[in-house]
């Protein structure tokens, strides 16, 4: 079976991707609409070791639960290979399987089939306030890896729907500002892009669109985000300024609130 990856792959994803979905195939046969990514990787802003993959699945009918143990035994191992290549243990390929007359009928929260974030964070058939936005993102900048054209499977969400959503994750993840302040500081900013200019960007994006946008006294924070997530430099927190990241942090809730 052929599968096409975005061409900014790294070499180092290239195996364990087109292996993950080539085993999720063989198991969902042809139950399968289609695969696509969105996010970094689809937007070739993919930086190893800060990105996760993000991997959407359409399904025609629903998974039985015992091919959905499968799948989530599978993603398991798969998540220990990707921390032995990239030797981050927060970061692995993140995957939702979606029903396709959900997807064809997209409501806000919307209902996962499955979604798999890491072990501890699995979801079941049940209303998903997050997964909203992975579609609307793959609709406006996915990458399809196998099976039917993005276009024909992917409805228009209504922006008020995404942004619902995005929202809701940057205030429900508020609290991990200082535990993880690069994941932070430039999904905020992606945020604000969407918020102001209706921009779909990823965090890499949404960082630089940040520096040039917000105000100046919160560049070198950005910056410094940046230059994290890039691992241009060590990302030992103990060097953030926690005064800033909190100033930082009621400023785009201020801003996003107000809008």
């Amino acid at each position: 079976m052929e599968y096409a990856l975005p061409v900014c792959t790294p070499e180092e994803i290239k195996s364990i991707l087109t292996a993950t979905i080539s085993h999720i195939h063989s198991l969902l046969k042809d139950n399968l609409v289609g695969m696509y990514l969105h996010g970094s990787l689809a937007t070739c802003s993919f930086q190893l070791g800060s990105s996760d993959i993000d991997l959407i699945l359409v399904v025609k009918e629903n998974l039985s639960s015992e091919v959905k143990g499968k799948i989530i035994s599978y993603m398991n191992k798969t998540r220990v290979r990707y921390v032995n290549i990239t030797g981050e243990q927060g970061k692995s390929i993140e995957m939702s399987v979606f029903l396709e007359n959900v997807v064809q009928n997209p409501q806000y929260p919307i209902v996962v089939e499955l979604r798999y974030d890491y072990p501890d964070n699995i979801f079941e058939n049940e209303p998903d306030e997050e997964a909203v936005a992975f579609l609307y993102e793959a609709k406006e900048r996915g990458f399809c890896v196998w099976g039917k054209p993005i276009r024909k499977v992917f409805q228009k969400i209504p922006a008020k729907y995404y942004l619902l959503s995005i929202i809701n994750d940057l205030k429900s993840t508020r609290k991990f500002l200082l535990k993880d302040p690069t994941y932070w500081v430039l999904n905020a900013c992606r945020i604000m892009a969407f918020v102001r200019e209706g921009k779909v960007l990823s965090k890499l994006e949404g960082g630089q669109w940040g520096i040039e946008n917000l105000l100046s006294k919160y560049r070198n924070l950005v910056n410094q985000a940046l230059s994290r997530y890039q691992k241009k430099v060590n990302r030992d927190h103990a060097s953030w300024n926690r005064e800033e990241l909190e100033d930082f942090a009621e400023y785009i809730i201020e801003e996003i609130t107000e809008n």
